[in-house]
């Protein structure tokens, strides 16, 4: 009998324990013990758990002070709600004393039930500022800018069928033109592209593969067919020449076949008199075996930039390296805290001393970038040690620097790629340094990443790694970042 009395009194222990209410999962903004909050009035949430069904909090009370050792007791030195009587326990909002960039806020809260007795204090949760006012950045924004440059079809003619003066007047009609080549043997192919336009439009076509069509002379349909050629094969090129309208017009199409080799000279293939054309429709039209010898010659109207198309454009070149920054620096003391606020557009990566902070991807968040840009802070103090450090930058593209061309889709391009960063030291002794974004970082464009952006990947080349690149001494080594320094805005 004393052994079931001895289980009953803890069984009823575990139950009392249970019955009442304790305050837990406390987050600020929505986050676990979050960085760099940047809002004058953080908004506080918490969760009740209970061993009793339809429990109702009836009542709370938070206290917020600037350090844990602080928080003791019943009352908070930047804010005691005080007993609240209110159900609320999603996103109340801070109401005490004014917050500074970078403090740090550690809370807690207890809870009234409908019985009238109080929970026990929660576990201490803790929120940091960001930097509230730009001016406490000190920083400048850096990087390297390039040259955008709008691609025009070039060094190529139009064509159309050989009868009076296309540029001017021709039939409304459609034509066929073709072109049959045979790629060398023995040469791989690194890169092969093929762009037209025509007026009104122009569709191409390798052998009977149809590329799509452009139905605008200003702009070119760009094709990067690399993947579909093999070298010492034969191939057909087509193109399908459309004029329309209430009443003969100007008709014409254009384009070029360029193809890079691993090793040697560039082979192009423009149009000109060596296509040959038809204004009918033959089955097997785009197929090697095709007998095309009732077709005719097209005609040569005259270059790319002639009168009434002058200068088909094509896609800008949007393919850049992503951009490699580091700085070294010492701490000279014994560090209490140190914490680094930064904004790296489009996307970024931050290493100290070797090692990535975070394991953040794609960040920092997409924006609408000529209204706000997001940054992100972390605690580094673990991260730093007394004497020498480096701090290390991956800056790619994102949706800052367009990914995809104005030409063909509007895209909206904000800049090249930048960097703002903020790493505050604050020393055991009271003092504190800052490391900021400026002239003195150092910056290389020939990394590993050879391309990216948020449609077409990235393009990584292995062989060109950088090593120790984020770690102390590196830069001053013979490397890549030797003599480079970053661009300020």
């Amino acid at each position: 009998m004393k052994k079931f009395s001895a289980l009953f009194i803890l069984l009823a222990t575990a139950f009392n324990a249970l019955a009442g209410i304790s305050v837990g999962h406390l987050c600020c903004e929505h986050l676990e013990n979050p960085q760099g909050i940047d809002v004058a009035a953080p908004r506080l949430s918490w969760q009740l758990a209970s061993g009793e069904r339809g429990v109702k909090q009836t009542a709370y009370q938070i206290v917020v002070v600037a350090g844990a050792a602080r928080l003791g007791g019943d009352h908070g030195d930047l804010w005691d709600s005080g007993k609240v009587e209110s159900d609320e326990s999603v996103l109340v909002a801070y109401a005490g004393k004014p917050l500074a960039s970078r403090m740090e806020c550690f809370w807690r809260v207890r809870v009234w039930g409908a019985d009238g007795k109080v929970s026990a204090w929660s576990e201490t949760a803790k929120w940091t500022m960001g930097i509230l006012n730009p001016a406490d950045w000190n920083a400048q924004w850096i990087g390297q800018d390039g040259v955008d440059t709008t691609n025009i079809l070039s060094g190529t003619s139009w064509i159309w069928f050989p009868e009076g003066q296309p540029e001017i007047t021709a039939p409304m009609e459609t034509n066929y033109f073709r072109r049959v080549i045979t790629l060398p043997a023995g040469r791989k192919i690194k890169q092969a592209i093929f762009e037209y336009t025509g007026d009104n439009e122009c569709r191409g076509w390798i052998d009977q593969n149809d590329l799509g069509a452009r139905n605008n002379f200003k702009t070119v349909k760009w094709n990067n067919v690399t993947g579909r050629l093999e070298p010492g094969k034969t191939y057909v090129f087509g193109l399908v020449g459309r004029n329309e309208g209430e009443a003969p017009n100007p008709a014409g199409v254009i384009g070029k076949l360029t193809i890079e080799f691993v090793d040697g000279e560039t082979q192009v293939i423009q149009t000109d008199e060596q296509w040959k054309v038809s204004k009918n429709l033959e089955a097997g039209w785009n197929t090697v075996g095709f007998d095309d010898s009732k077709w005719v010659a097209a005609k040569k109207i005259g270059p790319a930039e002639m009168q009434p198309w002058t200068n088909p454009r094509s896609a800008e070149s949007r393919r850049q390296p992503a951009r490699y920054l580091c700085k070294e620096f010492t701490a000279e003391k014994k560090i209490s805290r140190a914490t680094v606020s930064f904004c790296g557009l489009g996307l970024s990566e931050l290493y100290v001393n070797g090692k990535k902070i975070g394991d953040a991807v794609l960040s920092p968040a997409f924006a609408q970038y000529d209204r706000r840009e997001f940054y992100v802070t972390y605690d580094v103090t673990k991260n730093l040690s007394r004497g020498a450090n480096a701090l290390g930058v991956i800056l790619g593209n994102g949706r800052f620097y367009a990914d995809r061309s104005k030409t063909y889709a509007g895209t909206v391009s904000f800049g090249w790629p930048k960097l703002l960063l903020n790493l505050r030291i604050e020393f055991v002794d009271g003092s504190v340094k800052e490391i900021v974004s400026d002239e003195s970082w150092k910056l290389t464009t020939d990394g590993p990443i050879l391309a990216n952006n948020d449609f077409d990947g990235e393009e990584y080349d292995a062989r060109k790694e950088l090593g120790d690149w984020s770690k102390p001494n590196f830069a001053a080594s013979p490397s890549p970042f030797l003599g480079e320094r970053a661009g300020v805005r």
